[in-house]
């Protein structure tokens, strides 16, 4: 009986890590989207105050441009 429970706990021990993995990694994944839409928010911002109104409107179809302007402009980002 002891060597039945014994298996029951380290399952039980595995699947709490991996649950606790699991939402984590989904947290994460929240807190990264979030600050990924305020990172874009404020380089907009930036650009629509600065009057460039060109390179807001190409950084929202090309990505490596706006990753370029968000390293120019949001160097903490």
């Amino acid at each position: 009986m002891s060597k039945i429970w014994d298996e029951l706990l380290e399952k039980s021990k595995e699947l709490g890590i991996y649950e606790g993995e699991r939402q984590g990694r989904i947290e994460g994944e929240r807190q990264g989207r979030i600050e990924g839409i305020n990172n874009i928010n404020a380089l907009n911002s930036i650009l629509i105050k600065a009057g460039r109104l060109d390179d807001l409107t190409r950084a929202t179809s090309d990505p490596d441009y706006q990753k370029k302007l968000m390293a120019e402009l949001l160097p903490s980002a």
